[in-house]
């Protein structure tokens, strides 16, 4: 990689990947559901909404209402190995959340990555 733009474009990359990877459908199969008929199809079989119980919450949410998180983030890019194994970890280290959960998870943790930064650079 020549420069910061090319890593940059390979992690995005490697982020679409990781949305497929076998360790999130083996998370959401884990996780707790529900199943509410909300009518039939042509067919006679039944239409399905499904819900799943977010982890921090335990409130009930559609598929598009969740995201699935790494318990331990997978954090800033320091080198190649580590970021794809922590990226493509396994279902232990994954966890489902609510939109809402997951996006004060995540301010939480920038919050305390810039404190330790400014407090590292204080020293």
């Amino acid at each position: 990689m020549k420069n910061r733009s090319d890593i940059k474009w390979l992690i995005n990359q490697l982020r679409k990947v990781s949305l497929k990877w076998r360790g999130r459908g083996e998370c959401l199969r884990n996780t707790p559901r529900k199943e509410k008929v909300v009518g039939k199809y042509k067919n006679g079989n039944p239409k399905k909404l499904v819900y799943y119980q977010c982890n921090s919450c335990n409130g009930w949410f559609r598929t598009h209402e969740i995201e699935i998180d790494h318990i331990f983030e997978v954090g800033k890019f320091k080198d190649w190995d580590s970021y794809v194994a922590r990226l493509f970890c396994e279902p232990d280290n994954l966890q489902v959340l609510c939109v809402s959960c997951h996006t004060k998870k995540t301010s939480r943790m920038n919050r305390l990555v810039d404190k330790l930064v400014r407090d590292r650079i204080e020293l």
